[in-house]
């Protein structure tokens, strides 16, 4: 059996390890539009590329990035928050990722909410280790990426022999189409490649989501857009850099926009390694271009937050107000280059979302000219008596964009690779009870099937893993939505009421409200699923 991975991203290569892990036998590829990436530190220029691939149709992966692949801001850049339930899937695809991660993190216990005023609103306590096993990490998605990429890299070390990579870099594709049999992937460059299953790791603008549902759900600006970037914890004042000891995370609230700061990097680091994630998000109908010069960003960014304030501003010294040193740091060194670039490439991220989908796979139908709805499809529903095959699976944000607010994106899409990879190892694993076709798969090659088997196994999967998948994330995006419309322009009634929210989330609600999200387990979730359904089948 083969399967290729359409993107480079996060959840394109964990959803490699996790295949690799659990469905050793099967063959594998990677193919990604950009070339291969540098490693670097979190705030670096040579930090592989953006948060999400929410603004750029240009990227094979499930992050966004420059349209120019010699960038060297090219796959993935930015901070983001790793919930113990991401890191949870992480560990069981790979140890090691895992422990990369921990050890390059910073692993927080709450976040604290302020308002523009610098009064605190509440906390949101994550639960860490003691409740979940794990802890929410804080951390650059540089070294996310990093963490899966390394494990890759040795492997294709360790197998010089082979004639073919894992990741193809600088492979951009063009079209992909579900044949009866199979799958076939056409790239910009003319070549053509056959699989049994493609999953779709290709972000916001996945061109394996337009096999299935043409132009119809193209990813749509939503109003809110976000800047954001590192800074060196060493170049702010001493006042923020021991108020980051007390409150390593916090968000600020006004009526007009949302600021964001955290540590980054593992406090047993060096001072001059450790690093601090800031990040603004605020409602625009015209966002700013992701080449606006540093001078205007500053600009924009100090009409929203140079007023604000905060319990660390420095008494009796101006400059040295919280919200305005990080802005001015900032684009201080974007203009400069300090620090050789470590620290100086932002990102500009308009936020891109694609509406909801009905369906993840292409169990129920593809595309018939690449531009209107599925075969037989009425409106935007599943389709009845559909001839689909479910050999197109999406994952991460090629199934639905998932916005920063929800601080699960990267979690979900780990998520997803783990119960892909465990759906895949119990529908495609040896289940022959005939004798006659156990002695046909014992003289094939490992990991191959008969092709009825084949096809009826890939619709058990697709069909699975829709069933387990969707309802998790719709439900946490119903969720992220409340919380992204908190950072949208609103008016004096309801500041109030989402303080008086915040307050009740924060004092008023026990620990647990967190277990359905933060304590979900991957692999139970897969196995009474597969309990229910078995009889079924």
């Amino acid at each position: 059996m083969k399967i290729i991975i359409i993107g480079a991203g996060i959840s394109g290569l964990a959803t490699y390890h996790a295949l690799r892990k659990y469905a050793p036998s099967v063959q594998i590829q990677i193919y990604e539009a950009h070339h291969h990436p540098s490693p670097a530190s979190p705030g670096s220029d040579k930090n592989e590329t953006s948060s999400s691939s929410l603004s750029n149709p240009n990227s094979n992966s499930d992050s966004d990035s420059d349209s120019d692949s010699n960038s060297s801001n090219l796959i993935i850049g930015g901070g983001l928050g790793l919930a113990p339930n991401g890191l949870r899937a992480l560990d069981v695809i790979s140890p090691s990722a895992a422990k990369y991660i921990q050890q390059r993190g910073f692993e927080c216990g709450e976040f604290v909410f302020r308002n523009q005023k610098g009064r605190k609103l509440g906390r949101m306590r994550i639960g860490g280790q003691n409740r979940y096993g794990f802890g929410e990490m804080m951390v650059a998605r540089a070294v996310v990426h990093e963490s899966l990429l390394f494990g890759i890299e040795e492997e294709e070390e360790e197998n010089k022999e082979k004639t073919e990579k894992v990741v193809n870099w600088g492979r951009k594709v063009k079209e992909v189409k579900e044949r009866e049999d199979g799958v076939d992937v056409m790239f910009e460059d003319g070549a053509t490649e056959s699989c049994d299953l493609v999953v779709g790791a290709d972000g916001a603008w996945s061109k394996c989501r337009e096999a299935i549902f043409g132009e119809e759900y193209q990813p749509q600006y939503d109003g809110l857009t976000g800047i954001g970037g590192f800074l060196p914890l060493a170049s702010l004042s001493n006042a923020l850099q021991e108020g980051l000891k007390v409150e390593p995370v916090t968000m600020t609230f006004s009526r007009s926009g949302f600021f964001g700061y955290s540590m980054c990097s593992n406090p047993s680091l060096p001072l001059e390694e450790q690093y601090v994630q800031w990040w603004s998000t605020y409602e625009a109908s015209t966002p700013l271009s992701r080449d606006t010069p540093a001078q205007e960003v500053r600009t924009q960014l100090l009409n929203r937050h140079g007023m604000w304030k905060s319990p660390y501003d420095t008494p009796g010294s101006p400059a040295s107000n919280v919200f305005l040193q990080i802005i001015n740091s900032a684009c201080d060194q974007m203009s400069s280059k300090k620090d050789g670039g470590r620290s100086s490439k932002w990102l500009i991220l308009p936020r891109f979302m694609t509406p909801r989908l009905p369906f993840w796979t292409s169990l129920h139908g593809v595309s018939v000219d690449g531009r209107g709805p599925v075969e037989g499809s009425k409106g935007r529903g599943p389709v009845e008596g559909s001839k689909g095959h479910g050999r197109i699976v999406l994952v991460g944000d090629a199934r639905s964009t998932m916005p920063p607010d929800s601080g699960q994106g990267v979690s979900c899409a780990i998520e997803d690779a783990l119960t892909l990879a465990l759906l895949l190892k119990h529908f495609v694993g040896p289940k022959v009870k005939d004798d006659a076709l156990d002695k046909l798969l014992a003289e094939s090659a490992p990991g191959v099937m008969t092709p009825a088997m084949d096809a009826e196994a890939l619709r058990k999967l697709a069909k699975a893993y829709e069933d387990i998948r969707v309802p998790r994330v719709k439900k946490i995006l119903r969720l992220s939505k409340r919380s992204g419309d908190e950072k949208r322009e609103i008016g004096f009634l309801e500041e109030k009421i989402r303080n008086l929210v915040l307050f009740i989330f924060s004092y008023c609600l026990p620990d647990s409200i967190h277990d359905g999200t933060f304590g979900y387990d991957v692999q139970v979730g897969v196995d009474r699923y597969l309990a229910k359904q078995e009889w079924r089948w």
